[in-house]
């Protein structure tokens, strides 16, 4: 780690409330109204999030699911029928306040963290306003005292979006399907026809 990111984490760690958060196994869902899926990091990344951006919005239909994902890599999801409003923010240091100001505009009650880095992702979620922040893995993650779930480590021997799914549980979910989809527009299709 260099010395401008040990600069970051140890600037933004100031900013983050001293206490952390209490652990919960399960979030209270009657007092959530809109809920981020943060997936900004590579295309795959985001696309073996797809899996969670249908749990969530299958399990609760009258709730607003918002993507956050990546200017760039994200742009194939925002047709994704999964989710009521796509956001972009790369998770870059540079852009870190532009995310902080995202998500407040956002007014996100949930944060569910299913690919993005650290140092920057949890505390764009803390200090953009979020109640309710949800990241797996998480057992290994220096901040995880902001998360709202105890410390959990991967699904061992499965691929990535059962890691991500994992998260569900602390909605009171059980995942129906795992498989990653993509929603082409008909323009795409049609260039690649």
């Amino acid at each position: 780690m260099g010395f401008s990111e040990k600069l970051f984490q140890w600037g933004v760690q100031r900013l983050l409330p001293r206490e952390g958060v209490p652990k919960l196994e399960r979030v209270p869902i009657g007092e959530i109204r809109r809920i981020g899926i943060l997936s900004n990091t590579a295309l795959g990344d985001t696309l073996f999030s797809t899996p969670l951006f249908r749990e969530v919005k299958r399990a609760f239909p009258d709730r607003e699911v918002v993507g956050i994902l990546h200017p760039v890599t994200g742009i194939p999801f925002r047709n994704n029928p999964n989710l009521d409003q796509v956001l972009f923010y790369n998770g870059k240091k540079g852009s870190f306040w532009r995310g902080v100001q995202t998500l407040r505009r956002a007014q996100l009650d949930l944060l569910l963290i299913a690919h993005s880095n650290e140092p920057e992702a949890t505390p764009v979620g803390v200090l953009g306003g979020v109640k309710y922040i949800l990241k797996a893995p998480n057992l290994q993650n220096r901040f995880n005292r902001w998360h709202t779930n105890p410390p959990i480590g991967p699904v061992e021997g499965h691929h990535g979006i059962f890691t991500r799914l994992q998260l569900l549980r602390f909605l009171g979910v059980e995942p129906k399907e795992c498989r990653p989809e993509l929603f082409l527009e008909a323009e795409v299709r049609e260039r690649v026809r």
